[in-house]
């Protein structure tokens, strides 16, 4: 998937949808929320859950211990891109409590794809 910052910084940059938490977003269809308490965590997360490769995981610098992700689906239930939220603080982005703000991504990312579908045909 390409790299849409919302500055020009780090456009350009591709990541893979075969593994790592956009790889499960994009497999699952699903919206993801993941929280590492340290970098270590993080990479044996990605190791052991998420399919990475050790040496994909050595090249990787992971700053941002919160994360949250909503795939955006077509009408096909095709994922045509994902709505990303990164921070540096570990729980940010909470698992289990679903706050208001979550549920408006999660609307959006439906209305986007709502959007896709009536362009594409």
């Amino acid at each position: 998937i390409n790299y849409l910052p919302l500055g020009a910084q780090g456009r350009g940059r591709r990541f893979p949808i075969d593994h790592g938490l956009l790889g499960r977003i994009f497999t699952d269809k699903g919206e993801l929320t993941f929280n590492a308490s340290s970098d270590a965590e993080w990479r044996d997360e990605m190791l052991q859950n998420y399919g990475f490769t050790t040496t994909e995981v050595a090249k990787r610098t992971q700053n941002r211990l919160s994360n949250m992700g909503f795939p955006v689906l077509d009408q096909h239930a095709v994922v045509r891109g994902v709505i990303w939220f990164d921070a540096v603080t570990c729980g940010t982005f909470p698992v289990t409590a679903r706050r208001e703000g979550q549920a408006l991504i999660r609307v959006t990312a439906a209305r986007i794809g709502d959007t896709i579908a009536y362009r594409i045909t």
